[in-house]
């Protein structure tokens, strides 16, 4: 087909302007203990997106869900792709 039509038919990066990047710093690794602030409800119950060290992490909170505001101490039990979950409570 493409030699036919004389036009590619996969698309390349600089057709949708991507260019790459350096992949930001982990500031926490599976397992560490920070403490976070909740910043907002999350999608299900039990969960609250909280901020600590310029980074969201997602948390479950058993239970209930924790107030915006409220100081959490976070363990971090996923950080893959800089996308960070962690557990309020767990050790």
């Amino acid at each position: 087909m493409e030699e036919k039509s004389g036009k590619s038919l996969t698309a390349t990066k600089e057709e949708f302007h991507i260019h790459d990047e350096n992949e930001l710093g982990k500031p926490f690794r599976k397992g560490d203990v920070v403490d976070a602030v909740v910043v907002m409800p999350g999608r299900y119950p039990g969960e609250v997106y909280a901020a600590a060290e310029g980074r969201a992490i997602n948390v479950q909170v058993p239970g209930a869900s924790e107030p915006v505001g409220k100081r959490v101490r976070v363990t971090i039990v996923r950080d893959k792709h800089n996308i960070f979950k962690g557990v309020v409570g767990k050790r």
